[in-house]
């Protein structure tokens, strides 16, 4: 999915809390969270925020590959 042309995100403000849900990256420079649908990655000192977008439906679990930095998501649903 590709986002909206006309709005674009500059921050997210919300966390989806549950333990499966925020991830530490290997560098301790960064987190990555879900917030519903949407995979957050921010920068821990600077607090910038990359998405990643595409999900239908609320993520419920976020892995993340050390070796080959690949991050894998879940979501609820069908799909």
């Amino acid at each position: 999915l590709l986002p909206d042309p006309i709005l674009r995100l500059r921050t997210v403000i919300g966390f989806s809390s549950t333990a499966q849900n925020l991830l530490w990256a290997p560098d301790d420079n960064y987190i990555l969270y879900a917030s519903n649908a949407l995979l957050v990655q921010m920068h821990i000192d600077t607090h910038q925020q990359w998405f990643f977008i595409g999900h239908t439906d609320k993520i419920t679990s976020i892995v993340f590959h050390r070796h080959s930095n690949t991050i894998a998501t879940i979501q609820t649903g069908n799909h």
